[in-house]
């Protein structure tokens, strides 16, 4: 048994850990931006087949010291890529690098890839070809402090790439980070309880997508093209079938079960066609109930509803954008406390968002990353009890914003 690094996005990693047990893989241990697994091939598979939280599963084949170029070529050589690679096939290297003496990626990445076609090419005269697109295989190091961890990626493209979303809006929500909003919003549980969702600002409906293919049980690899492992000489084809056809069928079940319970709205038509054709893709079209309006007459989807509202609004990256996007959260929380009590609300703010700009106090604020932006979602139940003072005014909330900032 061999083990297997899990990567995800930074603050998913006891998220990670949890699913992954939940997939019949409790021998996992978290650590920064992913989990140490210890499992082999149908591990890895699982991992690529349902994980709706992972980034990419990482095949470790050798560790090494590499503070010099000669040293780095010479670890790669270590490995017999024979095994790994037909000599006629195609790879690409990604490198990443962090407090070591070698600091330029690109000529890091170049010299792991020369080693590789140097082996080949002595062995046999016949030297692989690279692909950065679609390789047969990739190749990932990582550089810390002078020591080399060189891994095979079995993901290729990453996880979160689930190969429905064609269609995107101008501040795109990972597929990954949605599924994690929603894990932490308890959206499982709400759904089991008869609620509803509700994304008042859909966009590409990103959020309802993953809502509805997470309560349908349906695995997020089952949607994307291609994984890294499928030319690779240690793929076993047999295995992988066996596990696709076993969780189309679980698909299949769980989407005759599935309820409508799904309902978006946006303002933007454009965005409300990329969800529509997000969906289609996804295979969930009929259950998701789309409309097009603003936040400012938003209401229950469904009468005398009760469920979680759930959504990722603008976070106004630009200073000058603030005084719009506050006025679209002030509004947000009058809507919310005049027509969703009883209601459970997650939202997506920015790294400086707080419950004090839609005037409601948070249960629970927790940190998420959509690639590299650092984000706060923070979670509400709607009851009169919980509501506190009136938004301050928009001026105020723009200077109190300012002042957090410097």
């Amino acid at each position: 048994m061999s083990t297997l690094f899990i990567t995800c996005a930074k603050g998913l990693e006891e998220l990670l850990r949890d699913e992954l047990s939940g997939l019949g893989l409790p021998d996992a241990r978290a650590t920064v931006a992913g989990v140490h697994l210890a499992g082999g091939l149908e591990a890895a598979y699982r991992v690529c087949l349902y994980s709706r939280l992972a980034s990419r599963v990482l095949l470790p084949l050798a560790q090494f010291a590499a503070g010099a170029a000669r040293d780095l070529h010479a670890g790669v050589q270590g490995i017999d890529w024979s095994t790994l690679l037909a000599p006629e096939g195609s790879l690409t290297v990604d490198a990443n690098l962090s407090q070591s003496a070698l600091t330029h990626s690109q000529f890091v990445a170049q010299t792991v890839k020369d080693a590789i076609v140097d082996q080949f090419r002595d062995a046999c005269g016949v030297r692989p070809s690279v692909d950065r697109e679609q390789p047969d295989v990739r190749v990932n190091l990582h550089l810390r402090r002078d020591r080399a961890a060189l891994s095979l990626d079995l993901s290729g493209a990453p996880l979160h790439q689930r190969g429905w979303r064609l269609q995107q809006g101008a501040a795109p929500l990972k597929e990954n980070v949605a599924a994690a909003m929603l894990l932490r919003a308890r959206w499982p549980e709400t759904y089991a309880a008869g609620g509803v969702l509700f994304d008042p600002m859909c966009g590409a409906g990103t959020l309802l997508i993953e809502a509805a293919l997470m309560s349908a049980g349906v695995a997020p690899g089952l949607t994307r093209v291609a994984f890294g492992f499928e030319r690779w000489r240690g793929h076993d084809a047999v295995l992988w079938q066996c596990l696709r056809t076993q969780a189309e069928q679980t698909a299949h079940a769980g989407l005759a079960a599935l309820h409508p319970v799904f309902h978006g709205r946006d303002r933007d038509p454009d965005a409300l066609a990329a969800a529509r054709g997000n969906a289609q893709r996804a295979g969930v079209a009929g259950f998701i109930q789309l409309e097009r309006g603003d936040v400012a007459h938003m209401a229950p989807p469904v009468s005398e509803s009760t469920g979680l509202l759930i959504s990722n609004p603008p976070y106004g990256e630009r200073l000058g954008e603030m005084p719009e996007v506050l006025a679209l959260y002030r509004t947000l929380g009058e809507r919310l406390r005049a027509s969703f009590g009883g209601w459970r609300a997650a939202l997506l703010f920015g790294e400086q968002g707080d419950g004090h700009m839609i005037g409601l106090k948070p249960e629970r604020s927790q940190r998420l990353y959509n690639g590299a932006l650092a984000c706060n979602l923070l979670q509400f139940s709607v009851h009169a009890e919980r509501v506190q003072r009136a938004p301050a005014p928009l001026a105020e909330q723009v200077l109190m914003l300012v002042n957090r900032l410097h």
